[in-house]
């Protein structure tokens, strides 16, 4: 039994996943994108058992080159933004979409961004880190219509973790699925119950999931301590994109060697 579980996942630190997911990232993106920015992500969300291998490789499914990595600004007013993010995973974008957001905030102490037609919602999550790191409360929220769920995170200035909760909604939700909502703010952000038009949320016993910030600190560091496995297949489909970056040298390339 022990033999087979050792032939399905490898072993890997957190500075090899490190190294693999950078050089993968350069080789799927190329240099027209941030890929070490996305590779934090993909790195963050797989630290924090929040399948983020996974993700990044149903991704790798699509051409780059057809990828519109930018969200289109479908609004910008004062307070207030909404992106379009053309059906794409938000892993390409939350980090620029949570930058504008936080320069608006700076200017305006409070940002409502709503971003619309994205995949891989989950991805705010390391994203919020970066609104508490410039001491501002942020939350996000997005639903499951089709179960009927609402997931909520939140961060406070100067944390290290969000907490996240999955929610049970006993009354209808909108079909937005693919909507996601982030507000920053330089004072404590009030209930969101009126923004997504439900009830109060009270009753804990609909709360299906719920991470803290304390899970999400033995997450990390229990894999500090004992590393990280990853399925094998996945590991070996990881290694396959990195290893497209290794290009043979032409004449032109000798040449400049050593400059």
């Amino acid at each position: 039994m022990n033999r087979a579980k050792e032939m399905k996942f490898i072993r890997i630190s957190i500075n090899e996943f490190k190294a693999l997911l950078n050089r993968a990232c350069e080789a799927y993106y190329g240099h027209k994108y941030d890929f070490e920015d996305t590779a934090a992500i993909i790195q963050w969300l797989e630290l924090h058992e929040l399948m983020g291998v996974v993700n990044f490789l149903e991704i790798t499914n699509v051409d780059p080159k057809k990828l519109k990595l930018l969200p289109v600004i479908s609004e910008d007013q004062k307070k207030r933004f909404v992106f379009h993010n053309q059906d794409h995973s938000l892993i390409h974008t939350s980090s620029i979409i949570t930058d504008m957001t936080l320069a608006k905030c700076h200017r305006d102490n409070l940002c409502h961004t709503n971003i619309i037609n994205i995949l891989d919602p989950i991805a705010i999550l390391p994203s919020l880190i970066k609104c508490s790191q410039k001491g501002y409360h942020a939350k996000a929220w997005w639903t499951d219509s089709e179960k009927n769920l609402l997931h909520m995170a939140s961060i406070n200035p100067n944390e290290q973790y969000p907490s996240y909760s999955i929610i049970k909604i006993n009354t209808l939700i909108p079909n937005n699925n693919s909507d996601l909502d982030l507000i920053c703010s330089r004072n404590r952000i009030n209930s969101i119950e009126s923004s997504i038009k439900i009830q109060p949320i009270s009753n804990k016993e609909n709360i299906i999931q719920e991470i803290s910030v304390s899970e999400f600190k033995q997450y990390y560091n229990h894999k500090i301590i004992n590393g990280l496995h990853i399925k094998t297949n996945y590991y070996q489909k990881l290694l396959q994109i990195a290893d497209q970056i290794l290009v043979e040298a032409s004449e032109q390339s000798r040449l400049g060697a050593g400059e």
